[in-house]
């Protein structure tokens, strides 16, 4: 009895892993990303950037759309300080893939 209450819990994870590892294709790295739309995102809108006091220390990240399931909403850009002096920024970005549109967030190199 517990056998079976068992695979029948494991049923939807195998199928949900069936269906994950279907999506991908041999052009399209899986990068980590967080958020899913079947829409692309909104055109970027202007935005004014700041310059860095300190370009050796500082660097502008320019801003993004965030999706929260339902509606994209603009998130402004920021003044972020390098972690170390030879630390480079990885944008964020929203990349095309055949399911829809994934966002990978940016983070330090």
């Amino acid at each position: 009895m517990l056998n079976k209450i068992r695979l029948i819990l494991l049923i939807p994870a195998l199928l949900t892993l069936m269906l994950l590892s279907a999506c991908g294709t041999v052009d399209e790295p899986m990068t980590p990303y967080t958020q899913l739309s079947l829409v692309s995102p909104p055109d970027t809108p202007y935005e004014e950037k700041l310059v860095p006091n300190d370009p050796s220390h500082q660097l502008w990240r320019p801003g993004h759309w965030d999706y929260n399931g339902m509606e994209f909403t603009w998130v402004p850009g920021e003044m972020l300080t390098r972690p170390t002096l030879s630390a480079v920024w990885s944008a964020d970005r929203w990349d095309k893939r055949t399911f829809g549109w994934a966002f990978v967030p940016g983070h330090w190199e």
